[in-house]
């Protein structure tokens, strides 16, 4: 596939081709990213925010990245793109209503909690990007969210994920709180979407197959009941659940089951209160109530040394009291409750005011035993959320990972995403829970230039393993830094000192602003800035600055969009000299003559990493003029690359004596001029293409364009013009041509080897076919070609060639067009290799006697032989060997029942060979002359089709 990195302007940076090793990684609560490795012939530094779009997704830089250097002209990069719900770990958990603050508790469901954070995201994206998705139904939990990123706040251990017990998981901009499983199920198992499965240890999950519930002591009169705690229906002291899978691995619970417990859920049916005041003369407000919907006498149930307590579930008082609920008093005569008020502070209480109770509000009483119905249906909801608890964490432990079949998931369109919903297929692990496992896919890492090809993990629960290290590396992190402030204490320079700075000094933060130049706000200087070493002058000026008034100088100046500019001077024209080269080219910054017309070239570095593409043998080539020494000559320079120093960036040439050089005269190179490669001068093996002695030229002095090819030598041969468009050159192949010197447009020389593809407007190939001429075949082959129904056999002068797709011959009277590449098949009926464009294509069928036609009466022994043709051509023998050939004989001689039961004798089993006697005649009826004919049909099988052929012989008798 091909890459493509965008900055944050949207505006692309750079494309390339990223390398077997690049993947997507997609992980439930751990990383979800792009890893690229590629290489790139410049050097493009990314920055924070610069992306790569993929399904949809946008993955972005999170860091800048510099890439490696791995030669003179290549850039190694391996660098991570991450999916948008990283960008949580940048994002603060505020809370902002009526201030904002990092530093809260929220009570919420899950919902509201996942409300929160996505307005906190939002917040940071600065535009509505994400939104809920499926959210799990839960009562209400609170949080502490204290100076915690979002990302914490979704996967930490006390994050809402693990708060409510359940998955937090991205798909793009949208987020869900639940459970990641989607999508129909896919079935994968080995050889069928995967090539390989293996069993591993999925980390930390809670995992147990044999559970020993605690129940709630609450209503529970030991006395009566026998036991403190609930019990099980069956009075059983654990539940198991897939033992014989995973053995024995025992765990103990209670909280689960702390609010289970025998109760009543009463309503109110009438309220009323009365005033009293206590012994120090405060007045104060008692409040009973009636449920006239409880049928038995709390009195009975009473259990000693425990006070009754009553928990409201709605209205006013739902939630207050002491933990929630309040004390009360059971009146049996009157058969009310009255409420034992609280005094959250000297003037306020509860029940009072406006926060009283009122008809239809519900309430739980409690620390008291229950009539045995309540307790049944207690013990039944008890067993119920045991079975539930034990279901949810006794699964299968492992995780599965496979390697996807690429083939298998293209074809099948299998998705390959975490939550997928997966049966897999596996005997050897499943088969004592019927072969397969319906599990889900946890982890996903596909290969980015082939998203088929990925491995898979599939497991029924996620790990803590990857948020434990994170929380290890973090609470490290911590600790380092903590030892570190302990173990220095800095020196503080105020904004009114002018102490020196050292390393064991800092700015104070108003120091730091009178000093150092702002970047989140304007800012400016009333002080020359340099740029490393600066000397003011545009002759002989050195390094970069900016001066007060607004002129800034510099050595060069590289732009990487565009320069707008009110005005542009230019001191010194030099563009293109002469030629253009599409080749490697550098300019030349200083010269060192080392003597026998061997130079040392210094190249000028165009960036920082920057190296010479130019290498040992290339065919260099400049061209020198005086031009700005006011004269009007141009001279050419050519030299060969000895050696290369990539260390200063220097090469060693030497240069071609005048009679090797076009005009018979070479000049020295020059510093300032450009060069570029016009060839190199090693010569490949036979067969094999020098590379680097190709190259393409644009010439405005010789007017043409010019692709030229194994330029071995500055002089230019007639093969080394590949193509010429414009003035052409002066090659001996242009004597044939009746053309002049000023022609445009002519293409000087063009091979072609195999083929030319020509396109319509829409895009589709026209078919360009080339005509071959006769075909031949060589005698030395021992081949014989097809024969005409005279039976001679026909051996055409000539040598074999190997023909291609594009090309058409003639062939036994008839036009054939070439079907494959390189064959040397005969054209004729039936092969793969050909089809007939032109000539007959009716099939014939002819006969043979094999003692001619004429017998005498009694007299009739002779072999008939039928033999097919298409186009005029004997096809007999291919037809008689293909597969579901038919054919049948038939005699008609006007004795409708003789003919009938007439069957016809083959010669040794060929059907296409009748042996005709006197017993095959019909009977002589006197002396009158009689016709009886033999016909033969074949059904020949053609194309999936059946090609019917039919003739007769006749004889009189």
């Amino acid at each position: 596939m091909e890459l493509k990195i965008y900055d944050k302007a949207n505006s692309l940076r750079l494309t390339a081709s990223p390398n077997t090793s690049s993947s997507v990684t997609e992980e439930i609560g751990g990383e979800c990213s792009v890893s690229a490795s590629f290489t790139h012939t410049e050097y493009v530094p990314l920055d924070v925010d610069d992306y790569i779009e993929l399904e949809g997704v946008r993955y972005k830089v999170k860091s800048r990245y510099r890439p490696k250097q791995k030669n003179t002209q290549t850039y190694e990069y391996s660098v991570k793109f991450y999916a948008p719900i990283h960008d949580a770990e940048d994002t603060l958990m505020l809370f902002q209503e009526g201030g904002t603050t990092s530093e809260f508790s929220y009570d919420g469901g899950p919902r509201e909690h996942l409300q929160l954070w996505i307005d906190n995201m939002n917040r940071r994206a600065d535009a509505n990007l994400w939104s809920i998705g499926t959210v799990i139904v839960a009562d209400n939990k609170t949080i502490d969210y204290r100076n915690v990123k979002c990302w914490d706040a979704a996967f930490g251990s006390n994050g809402i994920a693990a708060t409510f017990e359940t998955e937090m998981w991205a798909d793009g901009y949208v987020i869900n709180l639940c459970k990641a499983e989607r999508g129909e199920m896919v079935e994968l198992g080995y050889l069928q979407g995967l090539t390989n499965l293996a069993q591993e240890d999925n980390g930390e999950v809670k995992f147990f197959t044999r559970l020993f519930p605690l129940g709630s002591t609450r209503n529970i009169n030991a006395a009566k009941y026998g036991y403190s705690r609930l019990q099980l229906p069956g009075r059983s002291l654990y539940v198991d659940k897939n033992v014989d899978l995973y053995g024995v691995k025992e765990e103990t619970e209670e909280t689960a089951f702390s609010e289970i417990f025998p109760k009543y859920i009463g309503t109110i049916s009438s309220v009323r209160s009365e005033e009293k005041e206590n012994e120090e003369g405060r007045k104060y407000t008692v409040y009973y109530f009636k449920d006239n919907g409880m049928n038995w006498n709390p009195k009975d149930y009473e259990i000693p040394d425990l006070d009754y307590m009553l928990k409201f579930q709605t209205g006013e008082l739902a939630g207050r009291g002491t933990d929630g609920s309040f004390q009360a008093a059971w009146h049996e005569d009157t058969k009310e409750w009255e409420i034992i008020n609280v005094y959250p502070d000297d003037t306020t209480q509860i029940p009072g005011g406006t926060i009283i109770p009122t008809p239809g509000d519900q309430y739980i009483p409690w620390n008291f035993a229950m009539p045995q119905e309540y307790i049944t249906e207690a013990e039944q909801e008890y067993k119920q959320a045991v079975d539930d608890y034990l279901n949810t964490y006794s699964f299968d432990p492992n995780k599965y990972t496979g390697t996807t079949d690429r083939n298998y998931i293209e074809k099948n369109h299998t998705p390959l995403h975490i939550g997928w919903n997966v049966r897999l297929l596996s005997d050897q692990y499943f088969g004592a829970i019927g072969g397969y496992k319906d599990t889900r896919i946890t982890k996903v890492q596909r290969k980015l230039n082939d998203l088929c090809q990925a491995t898979i993990t599939c497991s029924d629960e996620v790990g803590t393993g990857w948020k434990s290290s994170v929380d290890n590396s973090l609470n490290s992190l911590r600790y380092e830094v903590a030892r570190q402030a302990e173990q220095y204490v800095y020196d503080i320079i105020k904004s009114f000192e002018t102490k020196t700075p050292s390393d064991n000094n800092v700015f104070s933060a108003l120091k730091s602003l009178k000093t150092l130049l702002r970047k989140d706000q304007s800012d400016g200087t009333n002080f020359l800035l340099k740029f490393g070493e600066f000397i003011d002058s545009m002759i002989a000026g050195k390094g970069a600055g900016i001066f007060p008034d607004g002129r800034g100088q510099f050595s060069r100046l590289e732009v990487r969009d565009a320069l707008v500019v009110m005005r542009l001077i230019i001191n010194e024209i030099q563009t293109m000299t002469g030629d253009y080269a599409f080749s490697d080219a550098g300019c030349i910054e200083k010269v060192d003559d080392l003597g026998e017309s061997t130079y040392k070239l210094w190249m000028e570095k165009r960036t920082e990493f920057d190296v010479t593409n130019f290498v040992e043998n290339d065919v260099m080539y400049s061209i020198v003029n005086n031009l700005l020494t006011g004269g009007t000559d141009y001279y050419t320079s050519w030299f060969r690359c000895l050696t290369k120093n990539v260390n200063d960036n220097t090469l060693t040439v030497v240069l071609y004596p005048d009679s090797e050089v076009p005009g018979g005269k070479n000049y020295p190179p020059v510093a300032g001029y450009n060069v570029t490669r016009r060839g190199n001068s090693v010569l490949p093996d036979t067969g094999e293409v020098n590379e680097r002695a190709q190259s393409w030229l644009l010439s405005s002095r010789e007017g043409r364009i010019m692709f030229l090819s194994n330029v071995y030598k500055p002089i230019l041969e007639d093969y080394n013009y590949a193509l010429t468009i414009g003035k052409l050159p002066n090659i001996k192949a242009l004597e044939k041509i009746p053309v002049t010197t000023n022609d445009v447009g002519v293409v000087s020389q063009i091979g072609i080897f195999e083929r030319i593809y020509q396109f319509d407007y829409n895009g589709d190939v026209v078919p360009n076919k080339i005509d071959r001429g006769q075909w031949s075949l060589a005698t030395a082959q021992g081949n014989t070609p097809y024969r005409r129904v005279t039976h001679e056999t026909q051996t055409p002068a000539g040598s074999t060639y190997t023909l291609l797709e594009q090309h058409t011959v003639y062939h036994l009277g008839c036009k054939w067009g070439c079907l494959i590449d390189k064959t040397q098949l005969e054209p004729k009926w039936n092969s793969p290799a050909w089809e007939m464009l032109e000539g007959d294509k009716n099939y014939g069928m002819e006969f043979v006697s094999s003692r001619g036609w004429q017998f005498f009466r009694g007299q009739v022994n002779t072999d008939i032989t039928a033999y097919i043709t298409y186009s005029g051509m004997d096809i007999t023998d291919d037809v008689m060997a293909l597969e579901g050939l038919e054919i049948e004989w038939l005699r008609d001689s006007g004795n409708i029942p003789s003919d009938n039961s007439w069957k016809p004798t083959h010669i040794d089993g060929q059907l296409n060979t009748l042996r005709l006697t006197n017993d095959d005649m019909p009977p002589e009826w006197g002396y009158k002359v009689r016709t009886v004919m033999f016909i033969c049909r074949i059904f020949i099988p053609v194309g999936g089709e059946t090609q019917k052929i039919e003739n007769y012989v006749g004889f009189n008798i």
